[in-house]
């Protein structure tokens, strides 16, 4: 599926495997902090690795207006406008939600 965004054209998989959605929970589920009682927390910052795991497991390709290939980077997600970044993050998540 191609996501066109302000300045680069992404490839994405169409779905995701069933061991690229595990891979993306078990993220999530190292953020839990438990104890003799049960749930005591949560790190919420595995909620960013999460989406990053996402997003790494999603994105085929990535071509700037001349053409050029980039590899996905974080850096790279990070540089974008929020409009582009929401952009290609909603796509991804609609995978991730796909039954």
């Amino acid at each position: 599926m191609l996501i066109e965004l302000s300045q680069y054209k992404v490839t994405i998989n169409d779905s995701l495997t069933w061991g690229d959605r595990e891979q993306v929970n078990m993220v999530l589920a190292s953020g839990a902090k438990i104890d003799g009682v049960g749930l005591s927390g949560f790190d919420a910052t595995k909620m960013l690795e999460a989406k990053f795991k996402l997003l790494e497991l999603a994105v085929v390709s990535i071509q700037d207006a001349q053409g050029t290939e980039t590899k996905f980077a974080r850096e790279w997600m990070n540089a974008l406008s929020m409009e582009d970044g929401d952009k290609l993050y909603d796509a991804v998540e609609a995978l991730n939600k796909k039954k």
